[in-house]
């Protein structure tokens, strides 16, 4: 009986040895296959992550290029402001002056008096003259101030839009901005 249980020993010591074993030669063949499959897996994260820098490289060449228009034409877009600041206040100016000019001339012609003459019972026919042209000077007068105003309010439609294209633009470059700091924080 105890030869029997030597045996049953020495057989469970073999037959676990043979699983040991077994257990071992199965794990080198799945270490020996995935080998491969792992250094393919490696090489194609590689690449994959070569084009995703490559590619982010060219958004940020872009991006700055972008940039650059969008100051250049802010920069341009301000100083066709200034220009039209420039010109909304000269035909503010001579709209002033043409204002004041009809008044005096108005008030010329409901005073009865001709620029620099009184009013002669004597000469009635050169005075009727003068009358007339002065009121076809303030009539032409009234009609240039019309057209000064007129202007005026085109001038004034005009800085309003340029005032709003620089608005859009200002916007687009901090929009332009936070896409790029958010894109940084990101990056590969």
């Amino acid at each position: 009986m105890e030869q029997q249980k030597v045996k049953n020993n020495d057989y469970d010591t073999w037959l676990q040895e043979f699983k040991e074993k077994t257990v071992e030669v199965l794990k080198q063949q799945t270490i020996t296959t995935e080998l491969p499959d792992s250094a393919l897996k490696l090489k194609e994260a590689e690449e994959a992550q070569s084009t995703l820098q490559a590619e982010c490289e060219q958004y940020r060449a872009i991006l700055a290029e972008t940039e650059g228009m969008l100051r250049n034409l802010q920069k341009s877009v301000e100083e066709e402001e200034q220009v039209w600041k420039a010109k909304l206040t000269a035909s503010e100016e001579e709209l002033q002056k043409v204002r004041q000019q009809l008044s005096e001339m108005k008030s010329h012609v409901q005073d009865g008096e001709v620029v620099g003459l009184q009013a002669d019972p004597s000469e009635p026919a050169p005075l009727e003259e003068r009358l007339e042209k002065e009121k076809k000077l303030t009539k032409d007068l009234g009609q240039a101030a019309t057209k000064l105003q007129e202007l005026l309010k085109v001038t004034q439609d005009q800085l309003a839009k340029e005032r709003e294209t620089v608005k859009k633009l200002k916007e687009q470059l901090q929009e332009t901005g936070e896409e790029d700091s958010s894109k940084e924080g990101t990056s590969v």
